[in-house]
């Protein structure tokens, strides 16, 4: 898994063309997004997927266009669609079944 944060000048469009990519929307004094990040890069590391981590503080109209209130927040993203959404209390396993079945 590659991960990586999204420019200033980048928008979620240029990366329609990955596939399948995961949104990580956080917040900079969100504990249990500072948590939630290295055990979800541990768990995902063997998967052929990018994550990108969105700072929502930076970037709160692309938090609002993808309906992000809570942080933190994950979006399983494939062809400009939303495979799965998870918020708060994230299911890493969920996640990692959902990107088995894409493959």
């Amino acid at each position: 898994m590659k991960t990586r944060s999204l420019g200033s000048n980048e928008s979620i469009e240029s990366l329609r063309d990955i596939k399948p990519f995961l949104l990580y929307f956080s917040t900079p004094n969100c504990g249990v997004c500072h948590a939630m990040l290295p055990k979800l890069n541990e768990a995902l590391k063997e998967e052929d997927i990018e994550m990108i981590e969105i700072d929502v503080s930076l970037h709160p109209d692309i938090a609002g266009q993808h309906r992000v209130f809570v942080s933190p927040t994950i979006l399983v993203m494939s062809e400009g669609k939303e495979h799965l959404r998870e918020s708060r209390f994230i299911d890493i396993e969920r996640i990692s079944r959902l990107l088995d079945l894409m493959k």
